[in-house]
């Protein structure tokens, strides 16, 4: 992978609590927020739908 890294993220595991941490890398902030499993569990269908779109746009409704 070439380009710039903007946006790193952690998802956690903290017994049954997920803890999603996203760090700013050109600000240099960190931003942590609790996730509730049932979007964890739909993480891999989201990605699989950022990864469906062609270059040009998303059709976000």
């Amino acid at each position: 992978m070439t380009g710039t890294s903007l946006y790193t993220a952690e998802l956690i595991q903290e017994g049954s609590d997920y803890r999603l941490v996203v760090t700013d890398r050109q600000r240099r902030t960190v931003q942590t927020a609790y996730v509730p499993r049932e979007m964890v569990e739909q993480l891999p269908a989201f990605l699989s739908k950022l990864n469906s779109f062609k270059l040009g746009g998303f059709p976000w409704r």
